[in-house]
């Protein structure tokens, strides 16, 4: 089954780092209510980082290839998602509901 896809875009804010680098940063709330079934995902490209869900590291990402990582059970109401990359980089981000 295709998932439901909730495009990331706009409301980014961007700050910049002592190291250089720059903090791309979204807030975005929980979907409705996840069925037994149904599980999220924050999805997308960017540049050489380090992905955070509510400042907690998901995980490194490296340019030029797709992410992917589950997040169902560190969904709050209200969310953040930021990226730490390379000042000029940009960043494609969704959140995927997934079933199966």
């Amino acid at each position: 089954m295709t998932p439901h896809v909730i495009r990331l875009r706009g409301f980014w804010t961007r700050e910049i780092l002592p190291d250089g680098r720059v903090r791309l940063a979204r807030p975005f709330g929980r979907p409705r209510t996840l069925d037994a079934n149904e599980t999220a995902w924050i999805v997308g490209t960017c540049g050489d980082g380090v992905a955070f869900l509510n400042g907690e590291p998901l995980g490194p990402i490296r340019a030029g290839e797709s992410f992917a990582f589950e997040v169902t059970s560190h969904l709050a109401p209200r969310n953040v998602i930021a990226f730490e990359v390379a000042r000029g980089d940009s960043v494609e981000v969704a959140l995927e509901i997934r079933v199966g």
